[in-house]
């Protein structure tokens, strides 16, 4: 449980360094980690979520890769054939 909570935050952290992300999704990404109580913020994590896997989601695997040290470039797809 230790490793994969860190390699979350080593995930998070460089999703947040990359320039290919909108500032918009940072933005309402750190919203969404505010301790709030009701649906608003998980609102607002549900709908970068969705951005960041329906229009950028190389980057999500390419950061996903590198925060378990897989650092390869030509690392294949997980259900690439």
């Amino acid at each position: 449980m230790k490793r994969f909570i860190g390699r979350v935050g080593r995930f998070v952290k460089g999703l947040a360094r990359d320039e290919n992300i909108p500032r918009w999704a940072k933005v309402l990404l750190g919203f969404a980690a505010l301790p709030i109580p009701g649906p608003v913020d998980e609102g607002a994590g549900l709908i970068v979520a969705s951005f960041l896997l329906l229009r950028r989601r190389d980057v999500v695997a390419r950061h996903w890769r590198e925060s378990a040290g897989l650092n390869a470039p030509e690392a294949p797809e997980p259900f690439e054939s």
